[in-house]
């Protein structure tokens, strides 16, 4: 016999649920039943765990309910929103059972924890590894005979059965969440809700995901977040895509049109968006870029004449007006940076040599050495526009005086300023008020 005499600011640490809880969590899977406070009627580890219920004599709606009440006994701090079972296989005889927690999740969040029984001992209950690395809003137990713990029973050994047991976890996974999709669709719009992002990231590590949340998901755009079929349908079977930040000059064309552009700064969205198209086709477009600006712009020819005075009139240093003719007609002009540009000078900055590991910047530095030029940015004018077949005709102030209206206009629609392209958004309200001022 063992008596245990607790001090004062540890005595809540015997208060019998608390001891029960632990009982029901440590020794859950001990066959030797464990009795509390001299209650010899029902053990607290009476209740077995799913995968030791003979389902053959339950109901599904009773076994999923056990199933999710194991899970919570196991669930640190949240709840489960569904269960899958792991099934022994050729390849492992482990056994246990996954779920997906019940909480929201973005691209970097990793809830991810197992606890481990090892010939029906706990071993560990954060034995995360055994999960992919893609499934941070997943939690489980398994239970396994082969499983080798570490001479401190903390933790168990990283072997070939480790291993095994990671694949078999992973394919468990992959086939419980296409089940789920198919036969449980409101518990499967739950998780496409609060896994969202998360499910982003976690589609681009294996393709049977990625086929099985492809149309569902939904990736940011200046329209708000939209599944990849509806960006696609909205633009003519391709997807736009912003490489600057949200709300920039790329996308003022784009809100005219009511046209959706995704946002590739945020998580997962370009690498999502790509893999679609490879998969079932379309194009993304990155704006910003010269081979996107092409498919966005087609470039008119005009006078050397009228290329010089649009020069002249509109651009600054570093800038270069490109004639061109889109919709809507009364967009008169649009400015884009040029990204590669951008990057280019980025990974070229002095700063970077004290923020980003030598090997990694050289690395990247071979990569910007190929982009050429010296354009930051350009300026798309809309020859189908009023304003400027009216700019082209006019003579003398005037003509400076629209041109400085449209250059104004253009760079306040873009909301930024920036010394690099030679936008200043306090200077731009200055030059449109002068202008109007002088044309009242």
């Amino acid at each position: 016999r063992v008596v245990l005499h607790l001090s004062k600011p540890f005595q809540e640490l015997a208060e019998a649920f608390l001891v029960e809880k632990l009982l029901q969590r440590y020794c859950g899977l001990l066959p030797v039943p464990i009795y509390l406070n001299n209650n010899r009627e029902v053990p607290v580890n009476d209740e077995p765990p799913p995968w030791r219920l003979d389902q053959s004599a339950i109901s599904p709606i009773q076994l999923k309910k056990r199933s999710l009440e194991f899970a919570q006994g196991f669930e640190n701090y949240f709840k489960p929103l569904c269960t899958i079972p792991v099934h022994p296989t050729e390849e492992s005889e482990a056994k246990g059972l996954l779920w997906v927690q019940d909480t929201s999740t973005y691209g970097t969040s990793d809830n991810r924890n197992i606890t481990v029984f090892v010939r029906n001992m706990f071993i560990s209950s954060d034995v995360r590894e055994l999960l992919p690395i893609w499934a941070g809003f997943v939690g489980g137990v398994i239970e396994s005979d082969e499983l080798t713990p570490t001479a401190s029973r903390e933790e168990v050994q990283k072997d070939d059965i480790y291993e095994k047991i990671q694949r078999q976890i992973n394919e468990a996974l992959i086939d419980g969440l296409a089940k789920i999709a198919s036969e449980e669709i409101n518990t499967w719009r739950s998780i496409l809700k609060r896994h969202n992002e998360a499910l982003l990231g976690a589609a681009l590590c294996d393709n049977r995901l990625f086929k099985m949340v492809a149309d569902d998901l939904k990736v940011p755009t200046s329209e708000g977040d939209l599944t990849v079929p509806a960006i696609k349908g909205r633009s003519q079977n391709k997807i736009y895509v912003s490489i600057g930040e949200e709300g920039d000059y790329e996308e003022v064309i784009f809100r005219a049109l009511m046209t959706p552009v995704v946002s590739g700064i945020r998580y997962a969205a370009l690498p999502f968006s790509q893999r679609y198209t490879e998969l079932f086709g379309g194009l993304v477009v990155k704006l910003g870029t010269k081979s996107g600006n092409a498919v966005v712009f087609k470039r008119e020819k005009i006078s050397s004449e009228e290329q010089e005075k649009l020069q002249s009139l509109l651009a600054q240093p570093g800038q270069q007006v490109i004639p061109s003719r889109f919709q809507p007609s009364h967009l008169p002009m649009v400015l884009i940076p040029d990204r590669d540009y951008q990057l280019k000078k980025r990974i070229e900055s002095e700063e970077l040599d004290h923020r980003i590991s030598t090997g990694v910047l050289s690395l990247a530095r071979i990569y910007t050495k190929k982009i050429q030029g010296e354009t930051a940015a350009y300026f798309y004018i809309n020859l189908d526009s009023p304003l400027i077949q009216r700019l082209l005709v006019t003579e003398g102030e005037a003509q400076q005086q629209i041109a400085n209206l449209l250059r104004s206009f253009t760079l306040m629609m873009g909301r930024h300023h920036d010394e690099e392209l030679g936008t200043d958004l306090s200077e731009a309200l200055a030059t449109f008020s002068e202008a109007v001022l002088q044309l009242i």
